[in-house]
């Protein structure tokens, strides 16, 4: 409203109205001078005198109380006042944002303080007029009066749309609901072009935020299901009222329903029989995306018109469910519909007219069941029972075809269910189920496909029960045959009709906004049939043109053929040729096997590309990756032999990156073929990153072990074993003796190996056996399963093998019609060894097919092509061979790569699942899986039960028993003559413990309350577990635990007044050495377990020539009349006044003889590592076994620092305190900051300073409750993020840093916890709030361990022998000349050649005494290994070359230090 007026604004006198102002237009902008008294009407025309100024309103002080709206006069109305805030300019010049200030000072101070978005400052002008106007409410309107112009600029940014320009927006959005924000701003489409945009209307509308917001108001305004229930209700009344006989039926309540139908509609129900296609009867289906309330559902159901020639609808129910009583509803308003319309065309009703096609919804068929029943008992002529009326509604039901074969569709793209290549068949054999109406016929052929098929049993379980079969198989169906053939096979029809009301109507409607949608839909095919009728043409062309399509290609859709070509036919419009029939033309076929070649590549690739780059496994990738081109494809001797060169060096580095990661044992050592790739993978095995590469080369296998007791006429007690970790499989090995089983031939073994259907192995006795005693006396058998095969497969061949085994260039693991699916292995080449040379060759074939030889002797190194056909030189029995060679490995590569890999994996877990009943927890390739046994009555033995293990608490296997029966099959451990039963604890009987000791430290008494919990793993308490062997108590923890156990067999050398402690206690003691007064500490780098293998190692010096065996000591004990073979001794007992010890064989033996190892074995045949006797090491052959010191640990695990990375928990809680943790690090005595750890290794001097020497020698080995993993993760933070602490780990690892570490990890996770505790300083300072919660930390980190420190015992044999191994091989000046590998000099080779210091660690030998040759010499009686059995590997080489220096450990040099006379390495 302009100041500028055609009239003069005038005052007027108390009780007269004042002149009004004509032909005023509101435009929210009132100015200048002027007053009007505005109506009721005009004051809803303005918005209430709405106004785009930045006003604040207040009202005016009527204290006396005269003022009130409904007043006669405006004098006497109440007043509201409006003052002007003016506006908020930028200074700017160029900037024409004008600001609309807030209404409150505080609020514009602040928008003052705030920059302009061109950069600018913002000053307030107030409005110089001080505008302010006055609005009188009283009872005939509004008088409002403007308090002059206020001569400053507008606002630019305005809020509120005025009641015009909002009239105007909303017309624009009735008119094109469909229409969005966007293009409402930019201009509705139109033939044209864009309409005008709702920008124009208003400034505000500018917004697409805003025009949302706006266009949402005015859609679900109007939608019909918003306000008010009562607003609902009378909205719906007017609604019935609009279209009085659209409403058939409705109710409201749990079950909602309203059914609609018109006249017309109704009168469409019942037609004349049409015989010449099925198109009779109903057909009924519910659509889900009508409603906008997803619960709800639109129920329509349809009839085929002659009319029109096609389906339309003859009911509608919205309905909020789909229950059967929903459902019921429905079908009872349209039987109801049916009955009508028969009366009034005079036709008999009868159960035909009812006739419907449904889908397989037990809610859909049980509402029409329901419905039929509630019809019929209505009709006073109908005499049926409930029963009757219900078999007969049976009779009435046809099932939609599409449905069940589109379930069929389903299982054949499930390879567990349906194999590769037998997804025709099973079609075939379904198909088949339709052709006979015979139930006797369909039984054995619904028999057949479950016995070729059987995870299909419940798929076709369920649709041959009684309720479901005769809707669909013609076998079972109630229906008159020749109703059925007359009605549709499916509800296709019916899902037409949905397509056809959402393009008609749209979807997400709003209940009565979809109603009338509805009504209007119907009205369509009214309108259709009358112009039908009258002639009118309602389509061009035929009515069902997909009917001369069937007729002329066989099938509806031409899109939908069978080939690709014939879908679609390129015509080349110009462009360049880019198809591979262009390009490529005939000589497609010809470079299939070069595209396969590159498609391997590209695979391995794939595969291998996420593999940690510090791993040998990426070493192994990259050296394939850079030999995979091919240096045999040069063209010139000098260019192939500058290759081979390059190739050879790069062979090295890979070598020595093997020896770096202890994947071999040295460079020069001859290994198998592919020895050094199942080391490689066994290195990698545990890191997550690595399993999907590692897969690439190996496979997986279980063991199921099985065992029956009988159990006198009742049922047998049975009891299994799995392996719950696979075992991974490297290559496979056919075995001599299967030469003749399967006629030479590698295919019939290989698919023998890969069939889950093997019978089970009988075994010589029960695998549960506790030192050597069998505790279950039933008939035990296995079976190997292999479950997975890696891409790259590895054929070997036992050097023994006569056998010429026919190979073929394609293994196939399953079918032909699989093979065609690209699961089938190629030959890729062989491995071919000589025995006289003791050298390998390598025949291998390229992707192009060319075979080319590769012997490292000849021809400079270099390959050389073969021109010999393919077949005789890499395929069959009788192949071409150099002389004196024979074949050792065969390699294959899966054709069908990582897709046909998954395929066999998928494949074989359903075949072990459903013949074994053996379930997987991962199923996929990226995670290494666990295995668990899955079948009916069987149950997990709890780990405390399996008393037959060394460690109970191993994850490696799993025992199942029956749940119904006791094990009844185990028998208890009969203790013999000599031995104490387990109500008496066995007292010791060596040397140093005599029967009669009593100390504590070797108390063997029964009925203490003490807890049994050894090193070894076994835990529990003395009445439920086998003990055994003698044990042991703590005098500082008062746990018991076996004397054969502790580290060095140290419990076994104490004195008779001398208190036993374990090794978890002692561990701590060692710990403080340094802190105790008068002591030198430890070797700053020396790890806690490498602490106690010293002090084990100075006990065994020290006595071992008083006491050379005794209980936990390791020993070499002769078995058969040759070789001698390590153990762990476990108790002695005299017997016919002759001693015997009880011991426990080293797993790792490889015993040439296969005679019984006894338990018990004469002292005479047992002898200690023969320190310093040079004589009698010379006359022991040792057997060969696999070395304790080539295992790792669990430290070499956490020392790996790049094999787990931190998360980002670690690295959020760390990086605020990466300094502190960097100076403690390396300077740990200049720290001030409150560290708990600092005050355990402090050694406080005068000044109150802490020491250097203290700081850095003192070891925390608190951990709390972190895992493996978490420490590893610490451990992989610390290297990354604090300089050079990759190479002074000696620094960090055990010390103050890492359990500072620790301590913040600790406190983080249990921050919660800290701060509830009654003692936290709630009123200190955050700085000592700060310092509690790091003190409570600490507490906790010393008070806990974790779980897996508990569960998992100590590997105690592995522990001895390693112990026991460096005394056998150490050579040294303290060892004197018998360390100079002197065993077996004077009587033979040990066995198969073995040469035990190939695998020894450098640091065994110190290189601190001067060598003779004359030390190493063979004595007279030294017999020379017989050439026809020994293995033909080269083992000298290492005892002839110098020794290694000693190796890095744990990737810091090692050093030697001086203990009692003799060198050892300083470990990090």
């Amino acid at each position: 409203m302009q100041a500028q007026s055609t009239a003069a604004p005038t005052s007027s006198p108390p009780g007269v109205a004042a002149p009004q102002q004509d032909g005023l237009v509101w435009d929210g902008w009132p100015d200048g001078f002027w007053e009007r008294n505005f109506t009721w009407e005009e004051v809803e025309a303005t918005g209430n005198l709405m106004v785009h100024w930045a006003c604040e309103s207040a009202g005016s002080n009527d204290r006396r109380g005269k003022r009130r709206a409904s007043a006669e006069h405006w004098e006497d109305g109440t007043l509201l006042l409006r003052h002007c805030q003016g506006i908020i300019e930028c200074d700017n010049d160029d900037c024409s944002i004008i600001v609309r200030p807030q209404t409150r000072p505080r609020e514009i101070w602040k928008q003052t303080r705030q920059k302009c978005r061109c950069g600018g400052s913002l000053t307030h002008l107030e409005c110089p007029g001080k505008v302010t106007s006055k609005i009188w409410t009283y009872k005939h309107g509004k008088f409002y009066r403007n308090g002059g112009p206020h001569q400053h600029a507008r606002p630019t940014h305005k809020l509120h749309l005025l009641k015009n320009e909002r009239a105007e927006f909303e017309a624009i959005v009735r008119s094109h609901p469909t229409a969005g924000p966007m293009a409402l701003l930019v201009g509705i489409p139109g033939i044209e072009g864009p309409g005008r945009s709702v920008a124009d209307i208003s400034s505000v509308l500018t917004n697409k935020d805003r025009i949302t917001q706006e266009r949402r108001l005015i859609t679900q305004g109007s939608s019909g299901s918003g306000g008010s229930a009562e607003t609902f209700i009378s909205d719906f009344a007017a609604l019935e009222q609009q279209y009085p006989d659209f409403f058939i039926f409705s109710q409201i309540g749990r079950v909602t329903v309203i059914v609609m139908q018109t006249s017309f509609m109704r009168s469409q129900l019942i037609k004349d029989f049409i015989a010449s296609e099925p198109v009779n009867g109903l057909v009924t289906d519910a659509a889900h995306g009508f409603w906008r309330n997803r619960d709800a559902l639109l129920i329509i159901s349809s009839v085929f018109s002659k009319d029109l020639l096609c389906w339309m609808p003859v009911l509608f129910t919205y309905s909020n469910g789909a229950s059967a009583d929903h459902y019921e509803c429905h079908f009872f308003a349209l039987y109801e519909s049916i009955g009508q319309q028969a009366e009034l065309r005079g036709i008999a009703l009868t159960d035909e007219l009812f006739l419907d096609v449904v889908d397989f919804s037990e809610a859909q068929r049980l509402g029409k069941t329901g419905a039929f029943v509630r019809f019929w008992c209505l009709q006073s002529a109908d005499n049926r029972s409930k029963e009757e009326l219900q078999e007969d509604a049976a009779a009435l039901v046809k099932g939609c075809r599409q449905h069940f074969d589109a379930g069929v569709t389903r299982l054949t793209r499930i390879a567990a269910v349906i194999p590769v290549g037998r997804a025709e068949a099973f079609k075939y054999r379904v198909e088949g189920l339709f052709g006979t109406d015979d139930k006797a016929v369909f039984q054995e052929r619904a028999s057949l496909i479950i016995k070729e098929f059987p995870k299909t049993e419940p798929w076709l379980a369920w649709w041959t029960r009684e309720a479901h079969a005769p809707l669909l198989f013609p076998a079972y169906r109630k229906m008159d045959t020749a109703l059925w053939a007359a009605i549709p096979d499916t509800t296709n029809a019916e899902e037409a009709m949905h397509w056809k009301i959402y393009s008609g109507t749209g979807r997400d409607h709003a209940l009565l906004e979809g109603i009338r949608s509805l009504h209007a839909f119907s009205e369509h095919y009214e309108r259709l049939v009358t112009a039908n009728l009258s002639g009118a043409p309602i389509r061009y062309g035929e009515a069902q043109p997909w009917k001369l399509v069937a007729s002329r290609i066989g099938r509806t859709k031409p899109s939908r053929a069978p080939e690709a070509y014939e879908r679609r036919r390129k015509t080349n419009d110009g462009r360049p040729p880019d198809t591979t029939k262009e390009l490529l033309g005939a000589r497609k076929q010809r470079d299939n096997a070069k595209q396969r070649g590159k498609q391997t590549a590209t695979a391995y690739h794939n595969r291998l590309q996420g593999v940690p780059h510090n791993t040998c496994l990426w070493g192994l990738y990259e050296t394939i990756d850079l030999r995979r081109s091919g240096h045999y494809s040069s063209s010139t001797r000098d260019t192939m032999k500058q290759c081979s060169n390059g190739l050879a060096i790069q062979r090295d580095a890979f070598r020595a990156r093997l020896k770096k990661y202890r994947c071999i044992p040295a460079k020069d050592v001859p290994l198998a073929l592919f020895g050094w790739l199942s080391q490689t993978l066994n290195h990698e095995w545990l890191k997550d990153s690595c399993v999907l590469g590692a897969t690439y080369f190996h496979g997986y296998r279980l063991i199921l072990r099985s065992c029956a007791t009988a159990n006198g006429g009742d049922p047998p007690y049975r009891h299994y074993q799995i392996t719950s970790q696979p075992l991974k499989l490297f290559e496979l090995r056919p075995r001599p003796n299967d030469y003749t089983t399967f006629n030479g031939k590698i295919q019939n073994w290989f698919r023998r190996v890969m069939s889950a259907n093997q019978s089970l192995s009988a075994l010589s006795q029960c695998w549960k056996t506790k030192d050597g005693t069998c505790l279950c006396k039933g008939e035990a058998s296995d079976v190997t399963l292999t479950v997975l095969l890696p891409v790259c497969l590895i054929i070997w061949i036992e050097d023994d093998d006569p056998n010429t085994w026919d190979f073929p260039m394609e293994l196939r693991p399953f079918t032909k019609e699989a093979a065609k699916q690209r699961i089938v292995y190629d030959i890729v080449g062989r491995g071919l060894f000589g025995a006289d040379s003791e050298h390998f060759i390598g025949r291998f074939r390229t992707p192009n097919g060319k075979v080319y030889t590769y012997d490292g002797l000849l021809a400079d190194g270099c390959a050389t092509r073969n021109f010999t056909k393919t077949s005789s030189l890499l395929s069959g029995p009788a192949i071409t061979l150099p002389s004196g060679y024979k074949t050792n490995a065969v390699v294959y590569h899966l054709r069908g790569g990582t897709d046909a890999q998954r395929t066999i994996y998928a494949h074989q877990i359903a075949a072990v699942k459903r013949l074994h009943h053996i379930v997987f927890t991962q199923e996929d390739l990226e995670h290494t899986p666990t295995v668990a046994l899955d079948m009916p009555g069987v149950e997990r033995m709890p780990d405390t039960e399996r008393v037959w293990l060394d460690n109970p608490y191993s994850k490696k296997t799993a025992d199942y028993r029956l749940t119904s029966q006791p094990a009844s099959g185990i028998q208890e451990l009969e203790p013999s003559d000599n031995e104490a039963t387990l109500a008496d604890p066995p007292s010791y009987s060596s040397p140093n413990f005599a029967p009669s000791h009593e100390a504590p430290g070797a108390q063997t008494g029964t009925g203490t309350a003490s807890p049994f919990f050894c090193r070894c793993g076994l835990h529990g308490s003395w009445t439920d577990l086998q003990i055994g062997e003698p044990a042991i108590q703590c005098n500082q923890c008062k746990r018991w635990s076996h004397i054969a156990c502790q580290k060095g067999g140290h419990a076994s050398l104490l004195a008779k007044t001398q208190k036993f402690i374990c090794d978890d206690c002692m561990l701590l003691q060692l710990l403080n050495m340094g802190g105790e007064a008068g002591r030198k500490p430890m070797r700053q780098k020396t790890r806690p377990r490498d602490l106690c293998m010293y002090r084990s190692l100075q006990a065994m010096s020290e006595k071992s020539n008083k006491y050379p065996n005794r209980p936990g000591k390791g020993a070499l004990v002769r078995h058969g009349d040759t070789y001698w073979y390590p153990v762990r001794l476990i108790m002695s007992r005299q017997k016919d006044k002759h001693t015997e010890w009880r011991v426990k064989w080293w797993r790792g033996s490889v015993f040439a003889d296969e005679s019984p190892r006894e338990t018990w074995v004469s002292a005479a045949s047992v002898v200690d590592e023969l320190w310093q006797n040079r004589e009698a090491r010379r006359r022991i052959r040792l057997g060969r076994w696999h070395m304790a010191c080539q295992e790792s640990e669990v430290e070499d695990k956490l020392l790996d620092f790049d094999a787990h990375a931190y998360t980002p928990e670690i690295a959020g809680i760390l990086a605020p305190h990466q300094e502190l943790l960097t100076r403690l690090v390396y300077q740990p005595e200049e720290v001030v900051d409150f560290v708990p750890a600092l005050d355990d290794v402090s050694v406080a001097q005068e000044s109150g300073r802490r020491t250097l020497e203290s700081l850095k020698n003192g070891l925390i080995p608190h951990t709390g409750e972190l895992s493996l993993l978490e420490r590893g993760q610490i451990n992989n933070w610390i290297v990354n993020n604090i300089r050079e602490a990759r190479k002074n780990q000696n620094l960090w690892i055990g010390r103050v840093a890492y359990a500072h570490a620790v301590t913040l990890i600790l406190a983080s996770r249990h921050r919660e916890r800290f701060l509830r505790e009654p003692e936290f300083p709630r009123n200190a300072s955050a700085a000592d709030q700060q310092t509690f919660i790091l003190q409570a930390a600490y507490r906790h980190q010393k008070e806990h361990v974790s779980e897996e420190y508990l569960l998992h015992g100590v590997d105690v044999d592995r522990e001895c022998l390693f112990l026991f191994e460096e005394r056998l091989f150490e050579n040294s000046a303290a060892a004197g000349s018998a360390g100079n590998h002197q065993w077996g000099l004077d009587a033979g080779p040990h066995q198969d050649n073995w040469n035990p210091y190939t695998y020894t660690p450098p640091w065994w030998n110190h290189e601190d005494r001067e060598e003779r040759d004359s030390e190493i010499e063979h004595g007279p009686d030294y017999q020379l290994p017989d050439p026809t059995t020994a293995v033909p590997r080269k083992r000298k080489a290492a005892i002839e070359e110098k020794r290694p220096a000693p190796r890095p450990a744990y990737g810091s040099r090692a050093k030697q230090d001086s203990v009692k006379g003799r060198k050892r390495p300083r470990l990090d």
